[in-house]
């Protein structure tokens, strides 16, 4: 049983009803600091994947399950 009707349930909501954590992680492992590469990955992609998640997350709104799911 639902609490709203599907057709007003958004994508942002079915995201904050389960809170799975961030959408974009960096890997489990953390990068060797004396790779030229694996020094500076966390901070450039940590901004990256922030900058992408506060995008999906204004444009979750407006999607409803209905029509992304195709339900009926």
């Amino acid at each position: 049983m639902l609490a709203r009707d599907l057709a007003a349930i958004t994508l942002l909501d079915v995201y904050q009803a389960i809170k799975p954590g961030p959408v974009f992680a960096l890997h489990r492992a953390t990068p060797n600091p004396e790779c030229v590469v694996g020094h500076g990955i966390g901070p450039a992609m940590t901004a990256v994947y922030d900058d992408v998640e506060a995008a999906l997350r204004r444009s979750w709104p407006r999607p409803r399950w209905r029509t992304c799911c195709g339900t009926s």
